[in-house]
């Protein structure tokens, strides 16, 4: 059918990337540089004084339509003249070289412009001059690119142009999903806006995952839409990629990998179930655990109630139910579960009606009647329990609550946490959601409880597969996150990332239980050691596995072994934690030009110094167990726990105090081209990089010179990781490379 496309692309959709235009960079999938040579059609006025201001991209916006495998993309952008005259100038996006692209086409103000696709080649020294002119190392990233390129005219004096760039390209399969990638430059600056919407069509989608942005997804029956949208704040600082699929059977699994040499591959199984609104589902005991201390009065009260109404509104004929309100003591609206008849839920919703918020808060009895009321150990239980308080009547300690909860509770039920605000116990609330395989949620000040509530009932309305085990085979899996795995529920998808030893394709085994039965699905899967794919996996696997090292500090103390982990970690992959997110002092700002090897062994010992006198700040700083420091450490480290996109940014492990009173925060830790780089002044040293006994092996470059150009040519792999700044040492092999600016005017 579109013969015209080779059939491979990395979804080569042919967007480029964060570049940078002449002096500035900015955020962009293409790039004008200025025409002022002398015989252009707009002359210079004076030449010898006068230099341009670059042209800057002001927003971009990516319109996608995927049918199948064939993507059809439209890419708009607005770039801005600052200069008090009309100029030509020279349009640049960069394609990568596995590309196949049809039907391309620019249009401006009605008008088309012609254009021309450029091989890598002829692209490279294009690229190549550009950053030798600008001493930018952002545009190291394409070295390995193609490149379009077309001449625009007129741009208009304090005006702006937009441009629109309209092509098709074939998306390829990967680890049985198909893959959707829009390169994004890594790039410092970010002034324009970006959004992305991609239609999939021909069918319901059950696997739609993007491990780079936090997209929002609609399914429908024939069509669904992802979308994004960045409002110009900082970059992602990757590509974004988004791999989709349709579940054949009830389940589909699917597994990507990632290899380095020397040690253990990494990979991402994703686990979806078909969406079911039928039998299929599992029936389910719901509890509704309801906080009505007098401290909940006023709005939160209503949002609580009205988002027990909407829960209550949604029960499935099969499933049974029951409400708890409770402050001084526990006031529950049945002495059991019931069915959830008409009549049933009518008069649980009038229950809801008469709650008030008086009195005390009573924990430990308001769960001790929740877990006493489920009579049937073969039925799913879902109990969402809701606090704003720290428990104030009959026992308050923890541990004897958590105890109490441990012994009654019934193996299939799970308990979903909600604090609202801060005056909660965290530990409490961590603790009860991880021992009885639930999760935990906060609800800050002035965020909608009764939204939050609702959105979370919606997910885990229909129950598709409990005490759920994933066995990997002949793969020889290791380190998996999470340790153990949740429930899956219908519309939702499960991502479980781990490590493996034996390449190679192998059968997988997932097991459960459904329906009240236990039932197996085997699938087969390629464990492949392609180490050029999915570079983002190793990273997401850390985040994971921080995320969970830290929960075991900050709920049950802290430890050595877990500390150096999550440190070794940290640094390893580039993860912000509490025991890696420090202030850089001013003195750590200004690294002299060509200073000595001595000098930067000196600034690392240093950092090393500082990081193990941070350790006893970041233990502290993990103690809180309630207050507006707790409840973000908890957000932080669930998010750690289930990165799929991001990690949380480094304020959130601020320490109690003033972080800034020492100096300002920087960026402490950098990963570009699958290195981890810690930052030394202006100069990002690789981790990997030992001072002591590296020193006299490393090899000095010059940035942007003839022999920075050669390197590149004969390490390609090297763009991306030189990308990271101007001034950087990084360890090849046995190599040791130590990239400097020229010294120019003594300076």
């Amino acid at each position: 059918m579109r013969n015209a496309f080779a059939a491979r692309a990395t979804l080569a959709i042919g967007l480029a990337a964060l570049l940078a235009t002449l002096a500035i960079p900015v955020r962009a999938q293409g790039l004008i540089v200025i025409d002022d040579r002398p015989g252009g059609r707009i002359p210079h006025p004076r030449p010898d004084r006068i230099r341009p201001q670059p042209i800057a991209l002001e927003a971009s916006k990516v319109e996608a339509r995927i049918d199948g495998r064939v993507a059809t993309v439209t890419l708009h952008q607005t770039f801005f003249n600052p200069n008090p005259r009309a100029l030509e100038g020279t349009y640049l996006l960069p394609l990568p070289t596995d590309a196949s692209i049809g039907q391309f086409r620019l249009t401006s103000g009605g008008k088309t412009f012609a254009g021309e696709l450029l091989d890598r080649e002829r692209a490279r020294t294009i690229y190549e001059g550009i950053v030798a002119r600008q001493r930018d190392p952002a545009l190291l990233e394409f070295l390995e690119c193609g490149l379009f390129k077309a001449r625009v005219f007129p741009i208009p004096a304090n005006g702006r142009v937009t441009l629109t760039v309209g092509f098709e390209s074939i998306l390829e399969r990967d680890g049985g999903l198909t893959r959707f990638a829009l390169p994004l430059s890594r790039g410092r600056a970010a002034a324009a806006r970006l959004a992305v919407t991609i239609e999939l069509v021909g069918g319901p989608l059950e696997t739609v995952y993007s491990p780079s942005h936090p997209v929002d997804v609609h399914r429908g029956d024939a069509t669904t839409r992802v979308t994004y949208e960045d409002r110009g704040r900082r970059p992602a600082g990757r590509d974004f990629l988004l791999y989709f699929a349709s579940a054949a059977d009830r389940f589909g699994v699917h597994v990507l990998t990632h290899t380095a040499p020397g040690e253990p591959g990494f990979f991402l199984a994703v686990i979806s179930p078909k969406r079911m609104r039928d039998r299929r589902a599992e029936p389910k005991d719901i509890v509704l655990v309801l906080d009505t201390s007098g401290s909940m009065k006023g709005e939160k009260i209503r949002q609580a109630k009205e988002a027990a109404r909407y829960c209550l509104r949604g029960l499935d004929p099969r499933d049974r139910f029951n409400v708890i309100g409770f402050s001084t003591d526990a006031r529950p609206f049945r002495p059991s579960v019931v069915a959830a008849t008409p009549d049933n839920v009518a008069a649980g919703l009038a229950f809801v009606d008469r709650q008030e918020a008086l009195g005390g808060t009573n924990i430990h009895r308001a769960l001790i009647t929740a877990t006493e009321g489920l009579d049937d150990a073969e039925r799913v239980g879902i109990t969402i329990f809701l606090t704003d308080g720290l428990p104030t009547v009959d026992v308050v300690d923890k541990e004897k609550i958590l105890a109490a909860v441990r012994k009654r509770n019934r193996e299939r039920n799970r308990i979903f946490a909600f604090g609202v605000g801060t005056d909660v116990n965290t530990h409490l609330i961590d603790r009860l959601a991880e021992e009885h395989r639930g999760s935990r949620t906060y609800v800050g000040p002035g965020e909608n409880l009764e939204v939050k509530l609702s959105a979370f009932y919606e997910k885990v309305r229909y129950p598709v597969l409990s005490d759920l085990a994933l066995d990997l085979g002949g793969a020889g899996a290791l380190d998996l996150q999470p340790r153990r795995l949740p429930d899956l529920f219908s519309g939702s998808q499960l991502l479980v990332l781990g490590r493996f030893t034996s390449p190679g394709r192998h059968a997988i085994r997932l097991s459960g239980r459904s329906g009240g039965e236990a039932r197996t699905w085997t699938f087969e899967a390629d464990f492949a050691a392609n180490p050029k794919r999915n570079d983002y996996l190793p990273r997401l696997w850390a985040m994971r596995k921080v995320g969970y090292l830290l929960d075991q500090i900050r709920l049950h103390g802290s430890r050595a072994e877990l500390v150096d982990s999550v440190v070794a970690l940290g640094k390893r992959y580039g993860v912000v934690t509490p025991y890696t997110s420090f202030l850089v002092t001013e003195d750590d700002l200004a690294l002299p030009p060509g200073a000595p090897e001595a000098t930067v062994r000196r600034l690392l010992r240093d950092r090393a110094n500082r990081e193990h006198e941070a350790k006893a700040a970041a233990d502290a700083a993990l103690r809180p167990q309630s207050g507006g420091a707790a409840t973000r450490l908890s957000t932080a480290t669930k998010r750690l726990r289930g990165a799929g996109v991001a990690a949380p940014s480094a304020e959130a492990f601020d320490a109690p105090g003033e972080p800034g009173k020492k100096g300002v925060r920087r960026e402490a830790y950098r990963r570009a081209g699958g290195i981890t780089f810690v930052r030394l002044g202006d100069m990002w040293v690789d981790v990997r990089y030992d001072a002591e006994s590296m020193a006299k092996r490393v090899e000095r470059v010059e940035a942007f010179s003839d022999a920075y150009f050669a390197l590149l040519r004969k390490e390609p792999g090297l763009a991306r990781a030189l990308a990271v700044a101007p001034r950087c040492i990084v360890v090849v092999g046995n190599r040791v490379i130590r990239v400097d600016p020229a010294v120019t005017n003594g300076k």
